[in-house]
């Protein structure tokens, strides 16, 4: 096995290849590149949910209300008003697959909570296009695709990649 890892600075992104080696019964030297489906789901919906392609199809609610969350999330984390909840949001990482799902979870499921303590700090406008009808469609959606996607494999998953998929 051989792992290949390179970052595109101007696009903030990083790469990873795994590289599967062996020898065949000819005693030919081959290589393999498995497929991941995570890494193929987190390419779809990663694209899907750029502002971009959400403003090509007028989806400007949705882009206001991911934007407000990534808000309140990250001034929660400054803040360290992570404490006072009773479970802790979680930041969108782009080359975590299903973060933005975390991300979604968290805040509207404690949505309520997450107002009040944002209205004691005079932060509420951090939650300003946050509509929570929306941010429960989209929390459906991303579990459905968590639940066709790597997390379907689990089940049957040896350890190293249950491993890898908990990344």
């Amino acid at each position: 096995m051989t792992i290949d890892m390179w970052a595109d600075t101007s696009r903030k992104m990083s790469y990873t290849k795994l590289t599967a080696h062996f020898i065949n019964k000819e005693w030919e030297l081959k290589s393999n590149r498995p497929s991941c489906s995570a890494h193929n789901l987190n390419i779809v919906l990663s694209h899907s949910f750029k502002a971009d392609t959400l403003k090509a199809k007028g989806a400007q609610d949705m882009i206001n209300t991911l934007g407000a969350c990534k808000r309140t999330v990250t001034f929660n984390k400054k803040s360290e008003l992570n404490q006072k909840l009773k479970r802790s949001v979680h930041q969108h990482v782009e080359t975590r697959w299903n973060s933005k799902l975390m991300m979604l979870q968290l805040v509207e499921r404690q949505i309520a909570e997450v107002r009040l303590l944002l209205d004691e700090e005079r932060q509420s406008a951090k939650l300003e296009g946050f509509d929570e009808h929306l941010a429960k469609n989209l929390t459906k959606f991303l579990e459905f695709s968590e639940g066709n996607g790597p997390a379907r494999e689990r089940k049957g998953a040896n350890v190293t990649s249950r491993a890898a998929m908990a990344e």
